[in-house]
Formats: structure tokens, C-alpha cells, sequence
């Protein structure tokens, strides 16, 4: 852990589920820092991470993206060991944008969550690539190498096998609803899938997810 920047913290009235926080394209840590503090409040100790150059991790450019999601899902299976040697009875997390996408290959890939809440989530990146506002270039030679399958959510969400939320916006032309629905329809093996539709587009502000996350989160 110690090569990874993150921000942890426990509040008193801990009741023992930590929230790791999975941010998006261009974004860092600190982005998560309100949501943090307001799940903080209902007793959930909360992380969050630089993702692979984000933050104080350098910058991103565009042919880095597959390696942000194959080494940033298998940081989100450390990070969950993390918190559970440090007394976390269960894991929870919440992401969004690419950070969904990140977070939905380490929980194919095995990471021990137990709920999972994923904003603006996507499977099949073709479809992504071809009919959000993506770079068709990069989707092509991607495929040609078949680096496709070590990073593309829809051949890891199959296994996931614990209880999953997506929160898909109707107007998002980025990663766009269809892919969202994709994302949901692959998760063939959860306990409890759940698709939730929100006006707008590629935006998620906390209050428009808050009340529904944290009676997932809350619930037996």
C-alpha cells in the first residue's frame, strides 16, 4: 500500500463496513472527500486512491487506459485485503465513469466486496467507443491485440457474485445508457443486481445517489 497515495478515514462510531471510493477519468482522491465525509457520518469508515496516473500519480493520457484498469482493478483486490486485515467486517464500494469500469473488472477478477454501487457505469467498449464520445482509433487496435479481454468489464462482471447497483444516466452520451444496461444485463451470477435510471447525462452529484446508496449499503 505504501506505493498508492489514498486518503482513509474511520469514524468513531465505526459500525465495521468500510467504502472504497473509485474516481474517474481526470479526476483524484480528493474528488470523493464530500461523498466521504457524508457516509463518514452514518458510521462507515471511507478510502478512496489515486487511481494509475491520476493524481500524484502522473498524468493520463489516452494509451495509457488499458493499463489504468488492469493495474487499478488489481489495487482494488490489495486495497480490499487492506481493510479487512485492518478490521473491516465487510467492503463495500462506490465509483464512477472509468472508475466503474475499473471497479467491475476487480470484482470480476475477485476482489472480496460485498456490495458494490457503480455510477455511470459501462460494459462493451466497441459499443462504447463506436456510439459514446470515445476515440474509435484506439477500440480498433485494442481489439486487433486482443487487449479487449483483459480490460472490458462485460468479460468480468460474469463472476461477480455479490450484490451490485448501477446508476446510469438517460442522456449520457460519453459512455451511454446502452452500455450502462450491458454492464447491468452481465452480472448473471449476482446475488442482487439492481439498475437505477437517472435524468441527465455523464453527471452524478451526491445528492442525486445518496438516499438510495446508503439504504443499500444500511440494508441486512
Amino acid at each position: 500500500m505504501s506505493r498508492i497515495p489514498y486518503l482513509y478515514f474511520k469514524p468513531e462510531n465505526w459500525n465495521g463496513e468500510t467504502i472504497i471510493f473509485v474516481h474517474g477519468l481526470g479526476g483524484r482522491k480528493e474528488r470523493w472527500m464530500p461523498d466521504m465525509m457524508a457516509f463518514k457520518k452514518y458510521g462507515y469508515a471511507v478510502f478512496s486512491f489515486d487511481l494509475p496516473f491520476h493524481g500524484e500519480r502522473g498524468c493520463f493520457r489516452d494509451e495509457f487506459f488499458p493499463t489504468v484498469i488492469r493495474e487499478g482493478s488489481e489495487e482494488i483486490v490489495d486495497i480490499a485485503e487492506f481493510l479487512r486485515r485492518d478490521s473491516a467486517n465487510e467492503v463495500y464500494i462506490v465509483s464512477r465513469s472509468l472508475g466503474s469500469i475499473v471497479s467491475a473488472v476487480a470484482l470480476g477478477k475477485g476482489a472480496r466486496i460485498e456490495k458494490a454501487a457503480l455510477l455511470l457505469a459501462s460494459a462493451n467498449l466497441t459499443h462504447v467507443f463506436t456510439h459514446g464520445r470515445g476515440r474509435t482509433y484506439f477500440v480498433e487496435k485494442w481489439e486487433e491485440l486482443g487487449i479487449l479481454t483483459e480490460i472490458d468489464p462485460i468479460y468480468f462482471l460474469p463472476y461477480y457474485k455479490g450484490k451490485i447497483h448501477f446508476h446510469c444516466g438517460k442522456k449520457d452520451m460519453l459512455l451511454t445508457p446502452e452500455a450502462c444496461e450491458m454492464a447491468y444485463e452481465a452480472c448473471v451470477q449476482a446475488e442482487e443486481r439492481k439498475l437505477i435510471w437517472h435524468e441527465g447525462g455523464h453527471s452524478m452529484p451526491l445528492n442525486k445517489y445518496f438516499n438510495e446508496m446508503l439504504a443499500f449499503f444500511e440494508e441486512q
